[in-house]
Parts: structure tokens; sequence; C-alpha cells
């Protein structure tokens, strides 16, 4: 029977060697650029986070202490809020509250309507709680609205205020 590739018997064993070699130069090559340490920001990446600050609105993974206590995460106690105005030293904010009433909440929203963010909530149904994610705060008086809705079609909004102490 007949080879039917005649032409990978007849190189030279050193075209092999420069082959490995090179394939062994890449791995090693990669591996070392995976462990280098990286810069942290990139060419024009500066600029990028120069202009979300200017308007206030940061990535999460680029939050900006502006004093010691800049986040805060505040327990309002139950829904429905009995208090009604909150102060805090505070840049950002997280809420946390137990679901007190019987009615089963299936989705609760949030907005500053000071600023425009948006606040997303997360319910825990075994443990009837809630808590949002951090969102930022203003100095000064900050409207918080928090929408919540049941399948049932019951909806309730609770009304509150933050104030942000500089």
């Amino acid at each position: 029977m007949r080879n039917p590739l005649p032409v990978f018997q007849k190189h030279s064993a050193w075209i092999d060697i420069a082959v490995f070699t090179v394939i062994l130069s890449i791995f090693f090559y990669s591996a070392l650029r995976l462990t280098q340490k990286k810069s942290p920001t990139r060419l024009g990446q500066n600029k990028q986070l120069e202009n979300l600050r200017s308007v206030n609105r940061l990535p999460a993974s680029h939050v900006i202490k502006t004093e010691e206590n800049s986040i805060k995460v505040l327990d309002l106690g139950c829904l429905p809020l009995k208090n009604k105005t909150y102060t805090t030293k505070s840049a950002y904010l997280r809420f946390s509250a137990t679901l007190c009433n019987k009615t089963a909440w299936e989705n609760i929203r949030g907005l500053n309507e000071t600023n425009g963010f948006d606040i997303t909530c997360f319910l825990d149904f075994k443990a009837q709680r809630m808590a949002t994610s951090f969102f930022q705060l203003n100095p000064g008086i900050n409207h918080i609205r928090l929408s919540m809705h049941s399948n049932s079609g019951k909806n309730q909004e609770e009304l509150f205020t933050v104030l942000r102490e500089i």
C-alpha cells in the first residue's frame, strides 16, 4: 500500500524542532502576558472617566470616596414606612427593609427623583426582606420613590426624603 502523505516523511528533523520552538515561544509569551500586572487605565480611559465624573455618573468599579462615610447601608425598618425623612453624609446609599404587611410584592422599583437615578430592588421572598443597589445621592435633599406591585394588582408607593449633608 502506498503512503498517502509522502511529503511529511521527507522533511528534516530540524523543521520539527523549529516548529516546536515557535509554538513553545508563543506559549511562554502568552503565559508571561497573563501573569504581568496590567495598567489600571488604558490610553483614553482617563478622559472617559473625567467625562463621566462631570455628569456625576460613574461605573460601579469607580466609586470615588468623598469622605470617610461615603458608602452606607440604611435599614428602613418596615415597609410601609413610618419615618419619611432620613439624614446621611454618604455619597452612595443602599436601602434594606422588612416587608411587614401581608401583601406578596412581586416587583419593587425605586427612583431618586432628584437626579433621575434608577434604584434596583432585590426581593428575598422567604425572609420577607428587600434590599436595593447602591445609588448616588446629590448634596442636599433627595426625593426617593419606591413603587411596589403585586400579582393581584395591588400597587403602593412610598415617598420619602433623604437629606445628604456635606
